[in-house]
């Protein structure tokens, strides 16, 4: 990662820390009387929240600059679907703290100095992850929401390899993932009569985000990467929406472009 990266990160970071109010983001709703967010700022010491989080990244581009005749001028990821079991405590009415466990594939598109489009596609691998979030709420059922992430997928075994568009039947090597995302949102609750959805909470946001993926001895017929790819675009923007019960379930869409495109999901409930 280059120095300017490092600062930026490490400045964005601390100020978030800092200022205490301040892939999917979780954004973190204030508990009101009728709120049920498992991802919930404010849900009060001991709480549990039990969920499932799907991603799917839809494109994300790497920053280049090798110059051998196998390192690439140009590569992206073309597809990423991520799905993680999710348990969350709730420390205090500022600070979540969770975990995740799951499974995530891969797919990337390699263009070569040499000339060759490589395709990769990796088998479904596990994947963790670990974070922090929370929330202030302020004037008439306004929220300011951070949310901050790191996610590996440690090992992921390529399952397919395309050589300018034509299968290639050697294919093996592997891939290590590591992502971090830093997230600042506001949204307004808006209190409903539907039982289904008692609470509605859209929002709206900024993020930053950084990607590396290892490419080990990713090898086919004719050649082998080897290269070690980072991020091209570290900040992008999210909007999304969150639907609560009473019964202490949660729905939350999202759809996030810019760093990355993609669309999440997320179900919880809340103990």
């Amino acid at each position: 990662m280059k120095t300017g990266k490092v600062l930026v990160v490490g400045i964005l970071t601390g100020f978030l820390f800092l200022s205490g109010g301040i892939s999917h983001v979780s954004a973190a709703v204030i508990q009101t009387p009728s709120s049920n967010e498992g991802m919930t700022a404010g849900a009060g010491s001991g709480k549990l929240v039990f969920g499932v989080d799907y991603s799917d990244v839809l494109d994300r581009k790497f920053e280049t600059s090798g110059s051998g005749t196998n390192s690439a001028k140009g590569a992206r990821v073309t597809g990423s679907k991520q799905v993680h079991a999710k348990v969350l405590y709730a420390v205090n009415q500022y600070l979540n703290i969770y975990g995740k466990v799951g499974g995530s594939d891969w797919k990337d598109k390699l263009n070569l100095n040499n000339g060759s489009q490589i395709e990769v596609e990796y088998k479904m691998a596990l994947s963790w992850g670990i974070g922090a979030n929370g929330g202030v709420s302020f004037s008439k059922n306004w929220q300011i929401f951070y949310d901050l992430q790191f996610l590996s997928t440690p090992s992921a075994d390529v399952q397919e390899i395309r050589v300018t568009q034509k299968a290639n039947s050697t294919a093996s090597g592997n891939i290590e993932v590591s992502q971090f995302h830093l997230a600042l949102g506001i949204g307004k609750e808006f209190h409903t009569y539907y039982d289904w959805a008692s609470v509605i909470f859209p929002y709206i946001g900024i993020s930053m985000s950084t990607l590396r993926m290892d490419h080990n001895a990713v090898t086919w017929s004719t050649g082998t990467f080897g290269d070690e790819l980072e991020e091209d675009q570290l900040f992008g923007v999210f909007a999304g929406i969150r639907f609560a019960n009473e019964s202490n379930w949660t729905l939350e869409l999202q759809g996030r472009v810019g760093d990355e495109s993609s669309i999440s999901a997320s179900v919880d409930y809340r103990f």
